[in-house]
């Protein structure tokens, strides 16, 4: 009882945080297992809610905050677990921020073509986009931003990983014709955003990286996945 008092505790915390009214709920009986279940709805103006399908040739790729610390995260969790749960990549993969904030600002001043929330990873869910708007996308290795701890992982290619195709940020990634001055944005509203890349024409996921260009293969993280 004591770990479900906290379960409800943290939904109460979280809901109030974010506005969210807890309309209802319902019970299943299990003899072994735990299920719960949780449901979502919101109202949002026509001209105003994001969608996937969008994304126009020439447009800017923006993502919030940073990419790959939730999956270092439950690598760490799963292979290392001396180290403390405070550490910030732990954190992000234990506690997700939504970026309503971020969003609702960006949304309001730009004007955005398309969207979509990187649960995936940034190569699956960036298809996602180009696969429903019918273009393809170029991106840059050396603009993809990376968290301090991140940075200091030493198996680079394990990081490559965790970047392109880890799952669960939970950061947003959109499409916009428009400049947005990331540097003014920071400074002015804590809000971090950074310009990846471009929508082409020509199909499929290109990545420069070292002056070489690459196509990339989408891969979505499995949430359901025992090991990593």
């Amino acid at each position: 009882h004591k770990d479900l008092n906290r379960f409800y505790d943290g939904i109460k915390d979280i809901s109030s945080e974010f506005n969210v009214k807890l309309l209802g709920g319902d019970t299943t009986a299990s003899r072994n297992h735990l299920f719960i279940s949780i449901t979502a709805v919101g109202i949002g103006k026509n001209d105003k809610i994001l969608l996937r399908k969008g994304a126009k040739a020439g447009d800017k790729i923006y993502v919030t905050g940073t990419l790959g610390d939730s999956s270092a995260g439950l690598s760490l969790l799963m292979n290392q677990p001396a180290v403390h749960g405070d550490h910030p990549m732990i954190q992000k993969h234990l506690r997700p921020t939504p970026r309503l904030r971020e969003m609702t600002y960006l949304n309001t001043h730009y004007k955005i073509h398309s969207a979509i929330d990187l649960s995936d990873g940034l190569s699956g869910d960036l298809d996602h986009i180009l696969s429903e708007s019918g273009v393809g996308a170029r991106i840059q290795w050396d603009k993809l931003p990376l968290s301090a701890e991140l940075l200091q992982w030493e198996d680079k290619h394990q990081v490559e990983g965790f970047i392109l195709h880890g799952g669960e940020d939970y950061e947003v990634l959109f499409t916009s014709s428009e400049h947005i001055n990331t540097d003014d944005l920071l400074k002015s509203h804590n809000i971090m955003l950074s310009n990846i890349g471009e929508i082409t024409e020509s199909k499929g996921l290109q990545l420069t990286k070292d002056g070489y260009q690459v196509l990339i293969v989408p891969s979505s993280h499995d949430h359901f996945k025992e090991t990593m």
